[in-house]
């Protein structure tokens, strides 16, 4: 089974200050990375990991298989964790955000390096996918994502241009909706220019802010 490599990792653990007999929480389990290397602290050491990818169930699996009760998966968003986990911890782990997994696959509608149906979730069995985000989304609704979520200067003509977008099949489409919105970033810049409107999207379509708005407190309770 492959594993995710993260970036920046050791800096990361080294960050937990992994004890003996630790007791971790990792929010956003991935390809398994952060939580192969708290097991591997220690001997003695427990991780619960959850997430809301049916694709990381198997990954999950074979750790399992590996660390025994060691670890603990849990199918969910990272808001659950307060209603599924009630022990205490030692450190928790939050790194958020999409998985090479994610972006990897075209299918799942993250990148713009290949055509596929606009869909952004990372829970495919709940919630709409990002076009019909978009089309149901009212004028203030885009604007707090494309403004507030992207931070995106030209908030004002994306926003327009996904408004007069609706009922296209342009906007289905990673490729479509990418093109609609850099044709409204103007200048020079180091990343591709839909890059930004696609984070916040991404945002959006999963409630992250929402979501971590909800887990901080216990997080840090």
């Amino acid at each position: 089974m492959e594993y995710h490599n993260p970036v920046l990792l050791k800096e990361t653990v080294a960050g937990l200050n992994i004890k003996p007999d630790g007791i971790y929480v990792d929010v956003t389990f991935g390809g398994g990375g952060h939580t192969r290397a708290i097991l591997e602290g220690h001997p003695q050491n427990s991780v619960t990991a959850i997430d809301c990818d049916p694709e990381a169930a198997p990954r999950a699996e074979a750790l399992k298989k590996e660390f025994g009760s060691r670890f603990t998966f849990v199918d969910g968003f990272f808001d659950e964790l307060g209603h599924k986990v009630t022990d205490s911890f030692t450190g928790i782990l939050l790194d958020l955000g999409v998985s090479s997994f994610q972006l990897d696959t075209p299918g799942r509608g993250f990148s713009f390096r290949a055509d596929a149906e606009a869909d952004m979730r990372l829970n495919p069995r709940e919630g709409v996918p990002a076009w019909k985000f978009i089309e149901q989304s009212d004028t203030e609704t885009l604007t707090t994502v494309v403004r507030d979520y992207a931070e995106e200067p030209r908030y004002r003509a994306i926003v327009q241009a996904l408004e007069k977008a609706k009922g296209t099949p342009e906007l289905r489409t990673t490729l479509g909706l990418s093109k609609i919105i850099s044709y409204h970033v103007r200048g020079h810049r180091t990343i591709h220019p839909a890059t930004r409107v696609f984070m916040g999207l991404r945002m959006a379509v999963n409630r992250e802010v929402e979501r971590l708005t909800a887990a901080l407190p216990w997080a840090f309770g």
